[in-house]
């Protein structure tokens, strides 16, 4: 199994050339997690809500922990501090910085599992990213494929052993997921309507969905990740880094 070579944050600014995406990892579960006070906090008022309507205490870390990770790595790109970062969001809830130009916006996207989670970072271009963790306790995988997988999918899963199935359905999940999160549809677009490979190999191999591109890897061995970018866009490169666990 090929694993990407995970290096701590820079300290200062970083700018982001044409042609990269910068990929992060967060840890959601930082051993002095402590849960923000309305007098200091870098999150906003309506992040601070959010984390509160959170019926178990898992959940409410795990978004907090996100949201923390996601404005400190963002104040790396624009220069702004954590808690001056500014979110809008779409017609579908798919968020982004305001005022920034269009020729070198800075677009993200986060996606968390279990206790972890995956930002990717892209310069003028949408980017959607998804990750999954392979230990979680499923339901019947074949069921679960009839709700969201096309009978292409379905017929490719079928090649597999039952014993051998998820970590298959787990890579078209996160592409299909990705994909999703890029165009900005998230599932008001239903999973059903478009069609992935679920090719699982030593390296995941890049694949398309409709006028998009599809890059699939192992976070580490037990996260599974995909993210999106379209299809016109040249990468050349993938940045890849962690940000410190802090409470």
């Amino acid at each position: 199994m090929s694993l990407p070579d995970w290096k701590p944050q820079p300290d200062n600014r970083i700018e982001l050339p044409d042609a990269c995406i910068d990929l992060w990892l967060i840890d959601l579960n930082p051993a002095d997690f402590q849960f923000p006070s309305s007098n200091n906090t870098i999150l906003a008022q309506n992040e601070l809500e959010r984390a509160g309507r959170f019926r178990f205490d898992k959940h409410r870390r795990q978004y907090v922990a996100g949201r923390r990770g996601l404005r400190q790595i963002l104040a790396k790109y624009t220069g702004c501090q954590p808690a001056d970062i500014q979110f809008e969001y779409g017609e579908h809830g798919k968020p982004s910085l305001v005022n920034q130009p269009v020729e070198a916006r800075v677009e993200f996207n986060l996606s968390n599992t279990n206790d972890t989670a995956l930002v990717a970072v892209a310069k003028g271009m949408e980017v959607g990213a998804d990750i999954e963790y392979v230990g979680r306790k499923m339901w019947d995988i074949d069921s679960l494929a009839q709700t969201v997988f096309t009978d292409s999918e379905i017929e490719e899963l079928g090649q597999y052993r039952p014993d051998d199935r998820l970590v298959p359905f787990l890579s078209g999940w996160t592409r299909k997921e990705a994909y999703l999160k890029g165009i900005g549809k998230g599932l008001a677009l239903p999973l059903k309507d478009f069609s992935v490979r679920l090719k699982n190999e030593e390296d995941f191999p890049s694949i398309s969905a409709p006028e998009w591109q599809l890059f699939s890897f192992w976070s580490d061995p037990d996260h599974i990740s995909a993210i999106a970018y379209p299809e016109r866009a040249v990468i050349s490169t993938f940045r890849w880094f962690r940000l410190p666990a802090t409470g």
